[in-house]
């Protein structure tokens, strides 16, 4: 664990874009879909580098070479690690850490198809992860009806310590009623997450290994799992549908 003050850090960021986005009804990867004339993932990258990290890794899958070249082609500079199977983020960050340096202390990972996070929220999850010296720091949102979005939930115990993300599609009744939910971009402590995420199991219900699921695993243990509040929910959205594809091009008009 980095102790709280410390400036020897290295930060490193990871863009998950292996996805497929069968939804999208479309065969081009998901993240090459555009906002506003703009390929999603190009947004995720231009936010996240311009935070305070020093290397990005981006994780290709479904036509990964597609979204290489149109990035390569863009003059990003990156470091692409293979999702060969759609096994969930858990697996993808597992793909991308083999491209993460040595040396990197905290990782922060983001989504290809998240676009609007902002440049201050990457840079927030890195220095309360410095300076609380939590072993990770999610990203949150609020909302006042939590039923509709389809966002995991954030538990905490009874002295209001962060103890896991629920999935919605795994989360109770009393769950989903949950106002907190989980805003997508987290960062981790670079050596504790390459030792825990062997130890994330394939969930029963869809198959796949949840990133999420690294809360609760380091509650368990013992660790500290810290929050930073991203306040305005529609830079938040995930673009996973034609109809939020629609959605992202108003989210991005009012925030030019």
């Amino acid at each position: 664990m980095i102790a709280k003050g410390d400036n020897m850090s290295k930060n490193c960021g990871m863009v998950l874009a292996a996805g497929k986005g069968t939804r999208m009804k479309s065969d081009l990867p998901k993240v090459l879909h555009e906002v506003n004339g703009v390929p999603m993932v190009f947004l995720s990258l231009d936010r996240l580098q311009s935070a305070n990290v020093q290397n990005v890794v981006v994780v290709i899958g479904y036509k990964g070479e597609l979204v290489k070249d149109a990035l390569d082609k863009k003059g990003y500079h990156a470091v692409y690690a293979k999702q060969d199977e759609q096994l969930g983020t858990g697996h993808a960050v597992k793909c991308g850490m083999d491209a993460v340096p040595e040396d990197c202390t905290t990782v922060v990972i983001t989504y290809g198809d998240n676009p609007f996070i902002p440049t201050d929220i990457f840079n927030q999850l890195i220095s309360k992860r410095i300076e609380t010296g939590a072993i990770g720091v999610i990203s949150a949102v609020y909302f006042d009806d939590p039923m509709g979005p389809a966002f995991g939930r954030v538990k905490r115990d009874e002295s209001g310590k962060i103890c896991a993300i629920v999935e919605q599609k795994n989360a109770s009744e009393n769950e989903l009623k949950i106002q907190e939910c989980n805003g997508g971009p987290i960062a981790y402590d670079a050596h504790w997450l390459r030792r825990a995420l062997p130890r994330i199991k394939r969930n029963e219900v869809s198959g796949e290994y949840y990133l999420t699921d690294l809360v609760e695993l380091a509650y368990a243990e013992g660790e500290l799992v810290e929050s930073v509040r991203i306040e305005d929910i529609g830079l938040a959205m995930g673009v996973n549908t034609l109809d939020h594809l629609a959605e992202a091009q108003k989210v991005a008009k009012r925030t030019k």
